[in-house]
């Protein structure tokens, strides 16, 4: 770093990392730093004003100026400049591709964290319900293909009723319990506030989603793949990647989080009719009686 002239220090203070760079009047930057907050962003930015403030000489520093969800606090502590992160992202964007006319910005690091904690809740409270689901598929296939379609139906109905009751569980929990969830996995405080509202989001639609489960599960057991298939990939591909695209356009980060029990009931609407079309077509008790 050069040890003269005037030197403006910059720090983005995020949930992640800080990332600091300094730079000269010319605005070419003399050095940079990206350090991981470790779920401490004031004791990350101590040892990178310790790092930074070694190496230049007392009021050089001509300005200081921070952004990002912790930039605030930061600033007020010791006494710098705090900028709104999307003002930041405009005048960076304005100086170096001046023919962009619009930023737009949704969500940020926390956001990220905020993704990736209810991820791995979707992954472990789903598991139940997923076992009922695979536990069906043998049922189902074995009785469908002796022509049994009572029986089909009966674990058809017993499937839906004990994962939607084990759907109803989660969903009870996480609407109850979703502060306490996210502080097992962070004590971030940005992020533990933002968690829970968005959770509460993502699983709003769990009580519903056995059907969606179980019905694309029954065309797999009896072999036909396509709609097994089509409806499987519903939720996913024809509904959420659309809706999550769109939304935040209009509703900013609450858009993604909305787009997920919308994709659920939408994917369960669509495998509840084809499930009651199944039913009703080939499934009827006076052909399991003739089969017999």
């Amino acid at each position: 770093m050069a040890k003269s002239g005037h030197i403006y220090l910059g720090i983005d203070v995020g949930s992640v990392s800080v990332n600091t760079v300094v730079m000269n009047q010319n605005r070419d930057i003399l050095e940079e730093h990206y350090t991981r907050t470790m779920g401490q962003p004031l004791k990350a930015v101590r040892k990178v004003l310790t790092e930074v403030l070694s190496c230049i000489e007392k009021g050089q520093i001509m300005t200081a100026s921070l952004t990002g969800t912790a930039g605030k606090l930061v600033a007020e502590l010791i006494g710098a400049n705090f900028v709104n992160e999307i003002i930041a992202q405009s005048k960076s964007v304005e100086h170096l591709y001046p023919q962009v006319k619009t930023i737009v910005e949704i969500g940020g690091e926390d956001s990220v964290t905020v993704y990736a904690i209810i991820g791995r809740m979707l992954m472990f409270a789903l598991f139940p319900v997923l076992g009922v689901t695979q536990g069906f598929l043998p049922i189902a296939g074995y009785n469908y293909g002796a022509g049994h379609w009572d029986r089909v139906r009966k674990s058809i109905n017993t499937a839906i009723l004990y994962a939607s009751g084990l759907g109803l569980l989660v969903f009870a929990g996480i609407m109850v319990f979703s502060e306490d969830i996210v502080r097992v996995f962070t004590d971030n405080p940005t992020v533990a506030r933002d968690t829970p509202n968005a959770m509460r989001w993502v699983f709003a639609a769990t009580p519903i989603i056995a059907l969606q489960l179980i019905g694309s599960a029954y065309f797999q057991a009896i072999g036909k793949a396509v709609p097994a298939l089509l409806l499987t990939l519903s939720r996913q591909g024809f509904f959420f990647i659309p809706l999550v695209l769109i939304l935040p356009n209009y509703f900013g980060e609450i858009g993604v989080w909305v787009s997920f029990p919308l994709a659920d009931v939408l994917s369960t609407l669509v495998t509840a009719y084809f499930l009651n079309r199944e039913i009703r077509l080939r499934l009827k008790p006076a052909l399991s009686e003739k089969v017999t």
